[in-house]
């Protein structure tokens, strides 16, 4: 089936600004009219069942269902396209103030000068990424409402006139081209309520990012944002990084983490709807024959069920060598508030809400980090470095021993034998699965060297070599210490913000830019001498949704899965999505 669709976004405008010594000012979820119109193209394919019926008034209704057939509805797919755009940057005003900083009316005194200029451009900037963003939005919305509909939901539900242009326009409905005729006003045609017309979001919210700017740097701040650079994510945002950012992803992960206090203590002007997400986005290339494998711990941990391997069996190209994977991980950012209601060190319930909090932390490098070091086949072909992680990822977290450990420690006999003993029991299922990935890309020599017979001499191997094992287990209790300091520092200051406002401001800004540096410094070098730099947006992902939980009622992570292989593209999204 095809149909169009239009849409306007708006902005949700997010901007962080140290104006002078200890005053941050903040633009949380300002929400600006976009001035863009994007046309999108839907194809849905798939088998359908088509129910025509005619009214007492001679209408021809025509009701579009999900087959009944389920193997059907799992290989269903659905992609959106942006055709065009309109407006350009110079007939959207309500940006460009915003940027500028002044009232819409009194843009037009500033004339054309430089500084104006520059914004203008960073403002065009901004629009030709929109577009782009608008379509992975309104595709997740939309694959999210197809699996909600059951075979007796209506997909569209449209009713034609028996004039000429109106059995015109069903023939082509019928055919399953809808376009032109679910998007625009004719009166030829009526439409009721269904899935694909009314589940896509007329106006969607595109979250707009800038650079944190330091107080040195907001005296000159338009000439600052003259050299930016301008990204649109697979996560529904765009990011503005500074030209100094050495890695945007590195710039982008610290950016989220001051984000969060900022907008977790509230600070200077926010809105009563300054909602924003916190997210985390990897993208992976991965052999075809072992995606499956790979993307499986990922597709358990975040409830893809079997909708992926089903695809990768049955609908994606088999000519296709790879398969380009990008996840997205997202909580709300109202959700950071729980740092404030962190219990203090002397309270009862320290131990246990901070313990599910390293679980779920030590859970999510064990995910992520094999998964990002394992990008290429080649690094199994390195033991020293290999073996380590994959026993590293074999154990399982740490669940704490109270009042104070979270994690092994390394320089304990009674640690290390507890994290040994985890690793021989889940070790052998592991080797298993990465013996069957090898051997699927023909590579039999390593497939065999990785067996589960040898998983005995493989353990006693990292045993005798544990400097990379430790290496590991330190960066577990680096950043759940860190995070605990989070939560301890983060209810100080939210007492101190409300007795002293100027004070606590400070306060905040000192303690940000300082968790944050050393936050993310870890990343770099984090494994075998590889960097991770997008991996601390993860971790605080995890940790946050594992605070509400131990706090109050748990929000499961929202996670989007894009998949393309070949000219063939899947977005799939899980339970806690919500469209």
């Amino acid at each position: 089936m095809r149909l169009s669709a239009r849409a306007r976004p708006v902005f949700s405008y997010h901007w962080l600004r140290e104006v002078t010594l200890g005053v941050i000012e903040a633009d949380l979820g300002l929400k600006v009219a976009s001035g863009i119109e994007a046309s999108l193209d839907l194809c849905v394919d798939g088998r359908f069942r088509a129910l025509v019926s005619r009214g007492d008034d001679g209408w021809l209704r025509l009701r579009m269902f999900k087959s009944r057939d389920t193997q059907l509805n799992l290989g269903a797919r659905l992609s959106a396209r942006v055709s065009g755009t309109t407006n350009l940057p110079e007939q959207c005003p309500l940006l460009l103030a915003a940027i500028v900083g002044v009232q819409q009316a009194t843009l037009s005194a500033l004339g054309s000068s430089d500084k104006l200029q520059a914004a203008r451009r960073l403002v065009g900037a901004i629009i030709s990424h929109a577009g782009k963003t608008v379509e992975k939005i309104c595709a997740a919305d939309l694959v999210w409402h197809f699996g909600e509909a059951s075979s007796e939901t209506a997909l569209i539900d449209c009713s034609f006139d028996s004039t000429p242009e109106g059995l015109r326009l069903y023939r082509r409905a019928l055919d399953g081209d809808f376009t032109g005729i679910v998007d625009e006003k004719n009166e030829h045609v009526r439409l009721a309520a269904a899935v694909l017309t009314h589940g896509l979001r007329r106006e969607p919210v595109i979250e707009l990012h800038l650079p944190f700017v330091g107080r040195k740097e907001w005296t000159s701040r338009l000439e600052a944002l003259a050299g930016v650079a301008v990204e649109a994510g697979d996560d529904g945002r765009i990011m503005v990084y500074s030209a100094q950012a050495a890695s945007k992803l590195t710039r982008g992960s610290a950016y989220q983490s001051t984000l969060a206090i900022a907008s977790a203590l509230r600070v200077g002007k926010t809105h009563s709807d300054s909602s924003f997400k916190l997210s985390y986005t990897d993208r992976q290339t991965l052999a075809r024959a072992s995606a499956a494998i790979r993307l499986a711990p990922v597709s358990e941990a975040y409830g893809f069920d079997d909708r992926v391997n089903r695809w990768l069996s049955e609908s994606a190209p088999r000519e296709a060598a790879t398969v380009e994977s990008s996840l997205t991980l997202a909580v709300p950012g109202e959700l950071v508030e729980t740092w404030l209601a962190t219990p203090g060190e002397r309270d009862p319930d320290f131990f246990p809400v901070y313990s599910r909090m390293s679980v779920a932390v030590q859970s999510a490098m064990r995910r992520a980090i094999p998964f990002g070091y394992f990008r290429d086949f080649d690094e199994y072909e390195t033991p020293l470095s290999a073996l380590p992680l994959l026993v590293y990822q074999a154990s399982r977290p740490f669940p704490g021993r109270p009042r104070s450990e979270f994690t092994y420690d390394v320089m304990e006999d009674r640690s290390m034998v507890s994290f040994y003993y985890s690793a021989a029991r889940g070790l052998p299922p592991l080797l298993s699965s990465v013996s069957a990935m090898l051997a699927a890309e023909g590579r039999r020599r390593t497939a065999a060297f990785y067996a589960p017979r040898n998983a005995a001499n493989i353990l006693c191997t990292v045993q005798r070599n544990p400097h990379l094992i430790r290496a590991l287990l330190a960066a577990d209790a680096f950043y759940v210490r860190a995070l605990i300091r989070l939560g301890l520092e983060g209810r100080r200051l939210s007492a101190s913000l409300r007795d002293d406002t100027k004070k606590g401001a400070r306060d905040l800004s000192y303690f940000a830019a300082g968790f944050v540096q050393s936050y993310h410094r870890r990343l770099r070098h984090l494994y075998a001498g590889r960097s991770f730099p997008a991996l601390g947006a993860m971790i605080l992902v995890e940790a946050t949704t594992a605070l509400t939980g131990a706090t109050g009622a748990r929000t499961p992570v929202s996670a989007v899965l894009r998949l393309k292989a070949g000219g063939c593209e899947q977005t799939f999204v899980n339970a806690a999505y919500r469209g």
